[in-house]
């Protein structure tokens, strides 16, 4: 493989080096200050973009060497929500495991609203606040998100409220990338 293996490799526009490591890390002198190459590359990579990667501050994982990366799915559910009532749901990876899509089927998706999610003790929200679960649906624009990666042993937790007048059922699942040897 040309560019080796890149979490997100299959988002990534451009068959150079230098366009793959833009969309990566971004361009140099962005406005942004760097906060794209904070992002973490799970892979491979050639020296030439491991140099230039590391000039922009990006973080490079290192150390176990994966063969390929899988897309896994992660369940998350709870039965019978009562009216008004929270619950959080925990479940733990048995593989590193990097969330990048957080789905709630529009059929349960109007009942709740999303309080939290967390890697560990990491949250993934920037701030405090529930979310409407419709952000998350399947037919939402732009749902994916990048998280954390959940090592072996972290949970993944998520937090929801039953915004509804009776009990609802929450079903939902998170899409991830597992680096397997």
């Amino acid at each position: 493989m040309n560019h080796d293996e890149l979490l997100g490799a299959d988002e990534i526009i451009g068959d150079d080096e230098d366009s793959l490591l833009a969309e990566i890390v971004g361009e140099e002198g962005d406005d942004y200050g760097g906060a794209i190459g904070a992002d973490e590359i799970i892979g491979r990579v050639s020296p030439a973009v491991r140099k230039r990667i590391m000039m922009r501050r990006a973080k490079l994982i290192q150390g176990r060497k994966f063969d390929r990366l899988r897309k896994y799915l992660l369940g998350v559910q709870s039965l019978a929500v009562v009216a008004a009532a929270q619950v959080t749901i925990n479940s733990q990876p048995q593989y590193p495991f990097r969330p990048y899509r957080y789905m709630i089927p529009a059929t349960f998706a109007p009942n709740f609203v999303i309080d939290a999610l967390s890697i560990g003790q990491q949250p993934v929200f920037v701030a405090a606040g529930a979310v409407p679960a419709e952000v998350f649906s399947e037919v939402a624009v732009g749902g994916s998100v990048l998280w954390d990666t959940a090592s072996i042993g972290n949970q993944v937790s998520v937090q929801a409220t039953n915004i509804s007048a009776g009990a609802a059922d929450f079903r939902s699942a998170i899409f991830g990338v597992v680096g397997k040897d």
